[in-house]
């Protein structure tokens, strides 16, 4: 009926149905902009329209609280990194430095540390991937765990035949006929009795009515996610989720405005001679829109010209184009910065810009990177890699495809668990400088040749063979040339020492 009126309004008053629809459009864009409206509990990144969540319910169980938004927020997420700069931005330069971590045994017997650890890395790191996919090894299952922490939120892996089956958390889900029992949540089952623990997962392979599900108990798989935020969680949210409604109104925004400036700049735009004229209907290009009376035009050697009737002015009515202003670019930067803010990542790192302010601040906004990578990596090793470290050696140990691993003589008890990981790699920015530091921590013993191979992906182990290898090349060839070892160093780095010992540790240059 609504519809009807309208039309009918448009053919009598053509100007008053212009008002009703700019009045109506106005009006949704208050309603939806208002903090009051009502909706059901959830993400605000997870709904389809701008409205907002009411308070009520916002204290529920978080898992019943996501359930109402989860494939939404998830489809959002991805979406985003799908188009969105900023959002791959986010989440490729965290896989990025977090990169992949590589596996050490740190038992008391070093010669079964090296062959678990060249069991773990050489022999079962390449063919992990049970899928058997092209380039996937342990250490890209990492990288795409990282990345489904930022989109998706949690992962499955199913442990087949000593290898690991990745399932993304949209495919652990409630089968209809189980939707009324309350000892599975979000497609997680839970024991009836405290401490309620998890005892199986349900998966699905599609969905709709038709899809069937595969029940998976928890010894047969690996269940790991993104950091809750909430003790009673049992599923994980992604990342994003706090910067989803964000990152959509800055990109909204960024689009409103670039969709105006090309229609600003389409206004003084010319075309050749009868391109438009040939297009299909051109016939409207010579009618009034209004009157329906032909408007007599004549061809130039670029464009056309219209001949009018009237007053120009009243004619051609354009609104007045202010947009991109003076504010426009410190408001998106503003934006994008509260945006960055959200993920626990410095604008700076996220935006790749590393010319603005002094080597200090560009420090500081590195460093707070790095913890905010040390935390995931951490979190990583608790959730993933040490359970498949575990899992993997002690399935070795069982089968015979490695020895059995040193116990304790404290406690007694095997120690087949013991590993280190690498530590993700900051590069140094200014060499000279953060080169000292490293040697003045050594010195006072605040770190050690550890710290610094694992730092590099490599044990101390591998980074003193490789010194000692550089060392066995050099004698090899200062005796083929009849002179010293110091003799041949000193002629290599001679010019780079002197070099290096012209630095001073002294205040920034700002």
């Amino acid at each position: 009926m609504a519809k009807k009126l309208d039309k009918l309004i448009e053919k009598v008053a053509p100007q008053l149905a212009l008002k009703r629809a700019i009045a109506r459009h106005n009006i949704s864009v208050i309603q939806n902009l208002s903090t009051y409206a009502t909706t059901s509990a959830g993400y605000d990144g997870g709904k389809t329209g701008r409205s907002k969540a009411s308070i009520s319910g916002s204290t529920a169980n978080e898992d019943v609280v996501s359930a109402y938004t989860y494939d939404e927020m998830i489809s959002s997420a991805m979406q985003l990194y799908r188009n969105d700069p900023i959002t791959r931005s986010i989440v490729d330069v965290s896989t990025t430095y977090l990169g992949e971590s590589r596996a050490t045994a740190t038992t008391d017997d070093q010669r079964w540390n090296e062959i678990a650890t060249e069991y773990f890395n050489q022999y079962w790191w390449p063919q992990a991937d049970a899928r058997r996919r092209n380039g996937v090894d342990f250490g890209e299952i990492q990288t795409l765990f990282d990345r489904w922490c930022w989109l998706g939120g949690d992962m499955l892996f199913m442990l087949m035949d000593g290898q690991l089956l990745p399932y993304e958390g949209t495919q652990i889900r409630t089968p209809y006929k189980l939707m009324s029992d309350k000892q599975v949540i979000n497609g997680i089952r839970v024991s009836a009795d405290k401490p309620w623990p998890i005892t199986h997962y349900y998966l699905t392979d599609g969905y709709g009515m038709k899809q069937s599900f595969e029940r998976i108990r928890v010894s047969e798989a690996i269940f790991a996610g993104a950091n809750n935020w909430r003790v009673s969680m049992l599923r994980s949210v992604p990342d994003l989720h706090g910067i989803i409604d964000a990152l959509t109104a800055f990109g909204k925004t960024q689009d409103h405005v670039q969709k105006r400036i090309e229609f600003e700049s389409m206004l003084f735009t010319i075309e050749r001679k009868g391109t438009v004229g040939n297009m299909p209907a051109s016939k409207l290009l010579s009618v009034d829109s209004t009157s329906g009376v032909k408007v007599e035009h004549s061809k130039a050697d670029w464009g056309m010209r219209l001949k009018v009737n009237g007053d120009p002015e009243r004619d051609f009515k354009l609104a007045q184009m202010q947009n991109p202003n003076g504010n426009y670019p410190s408001t998106m930067e503003w934006m994008a910065r509260a945006i960055t803010a959200g993920t626990g990542f410095p604008y700076e790192v996220v935006m790749h810009i590393y010319t603005n302010g002094s080597y200090t601040a560009n420090r500081a906004a590195r460093l707070d990177f790095s913890k905010a990578i040390m935390r995931r990596w951490a979190w990583r090793n608790k959730v993933l890699n040490q359970r498949v470290w575990n899992w993997r050696i002690a399935k070795a140990i069982k089968d015979g495809e490695i020895p059995p691993a040193p116990v304790s003589p404290i406690s007694g008890v095997s120690q087949w668990h013991k590993v280190a990981w690498t530590l993700p790699h900051f590069p140094h920015i200014d060499e000279g400088k953060e080169v000292i530091a490293d040697i003045s921590q050594w010195g006072c013993g605040q770190e050690s040749m550890a710290d610094w191979a694992q730092q590099k992906g490599l044990t101390r182990d591998q980074l003193l063979d490789a010194h000692d290898a550089d060392i066995r090349a050099m004698q090899s060839r200062a005796d083929a040339l009849g002179i010293s070892l110091d003799m041949y160093m000193g002629k290599l780095f001679t010019a780079a020492a002197a070099k290096t010992g012209e630095i001073k540790n002294d205040e920034d240059d700002d």
